[in-house]
């Protein structure tokens, strides 16, 4: 099956109008699929002349950016392509999860190595283990919110160059409007000149945000007064849980203690303050989809810049359950387009309300 058929075959089984913004997108990733299945081909070929092989030992291939608004669609296209791209060495990364994974494995290295002087810069030695591992890497939602993070990509994405790894990721922001307004920003803009260039830059444009026209009638998102939130998200727990005893857990997380009041199977009910107006982030996140399918949040309030920090956890909270697949039962004070009501975070709340859109009519 081409790549252009299995779009074809998703927006027929979503009832999905196709745009040419996406088509166009569609023929970029499958002139990519080819060359990487072709240097694939000529590769493990005995018979191919040395020249050929000498050429395309040395082929870097340029890997493909995709940004713009939420809900166009970037997701589902990189997901297409990387499904049905014919290699075995490749590997698919939400970035909350990617940069997790990088700072355990610097901080395995130190903990290994000490105060030694190592003869290979650590990351240098990371690109080489992730090189073994994959000669394509997606990643989706490609953005950085500290300085730190910022760094430590400019250098990992040398080393990933070098090892000659395709890189094809997923953005709301065109390269030069990452870390916009950011702490020392300049130390990076180099970088992103970087990326503009040795990444083929794809705009997915397209005036509605697709999720929100998907077919599904499960409603998971429930308007609620404060004094019945929590009573009716409990009757929605219960009727879900069937017969399953309530227990509590305790999740143990870089040395630190987080108590889940109540579990039954696999499904989770908590408060918003409980989950979200705590110092929790994204790895006590990702640990808690370990444990769960199904994740009940009582009295989510409508959300403003006057409490940024609850507001930036849920729409970490939220990636990472729909990365993840798992599904978001919620009691909301005031509908979801009036979730929030803030403007530091507006861009990136309009891909929550997305998601959420389609969470909310999906068993996920």
């Amino acid at each position: 099956m081409t790549l252009l058929i299995a779009y074809e075959n998703f927006c027929k089984t979503h009832n999905l109008q196709q745009t040419s913004d996406q088509l166009r997108v569609v023929e970029t990733l499958t002139l990519l699929q080819k060359d990487l299945e072709r240097k694939k081909k000529c590769m493990v070929r005995k018979f191919v002349p040395k020249i050929f092989d000498v050429f395309f030992d040395h082929q870097i291939l340029k890997g493909i950016y995709i940004y713009g608004d939420v809900g166009r669609g970037k997701s589902m296209l990189m997901d297409l392509f990387y499904n049905q791209v014919k290699i075995q060495k490749k590997k698919r990364y939400h970035f909350h999860e990617f940069m997790q994974m990088i700072h355990s494995e610097l901080n395995g290295y130190k903990v290994f190595h000490g105060n030694k002087k190592p003869s290979k810069h650590p990351l240098e030695i990371l690109a080489k283990r992730l090189r073994q591992k994959a000669e394509l890497i997606c990643f989706d939602e490609f953005h950085f919110k500290d300085i730190t993070d910022a760094m430590l990509l400019k250098r990992l994405m040398h080393f990933l160059w070098k090892e000659k790894v395709v890189v094809v990721a997923t953005s709301n922001y065109h390269p030069l409007d990452l870390y916009e307004n950011g702490y020392q920003r300049c130390l990076i803009v180099p970088f992103l000149r970087q990326l503009s260039t040795n990444l083929e830059i794809c705009h997915l444009g397209g005036e509605k945000d697709y999720r929100q026209f998907m077919n599904g009638c499960d409603l998971n998102y429930i308007i609620a007064k404060p004094e019945e939130a929590c009573i009716l998200l409990k009757k929605r727990f219960d009727i879900d849980r069937g017969h399953a005893p309530i227990f509590s857990k305790t999740l143990i997380i870089k040395g630190r203690q987080w108590v889940l009041e109540c579990i039954a199977g696999s499904l989770v009910l908590i408060s918003f303050q409980e989950i979200c107006g705590q110092n929790l982030g994204s790895v006590d996140y990702l640990e808690l989809t370990d444990h769960m399918e199904a994740l009940y949040i009582s009295s989510v309030p409508q959300l403003n810049d006057e409490n940024l920090d609850k507001v930036k956890r849920f729409i970490g909270l939220v990636d990472i359950l729909y990365h993840k697949e798992k599904r978001l039962i919620m009691t909301a004070a005031v509908p979801l387009e009036d979730l929030y009501r803030g403007q530091k975070e507006a861009l990136l709340f309009k891909r929550t309300l997305s998601r959420l859109a389609e969470m909310n009519r999906h068993k996920v």
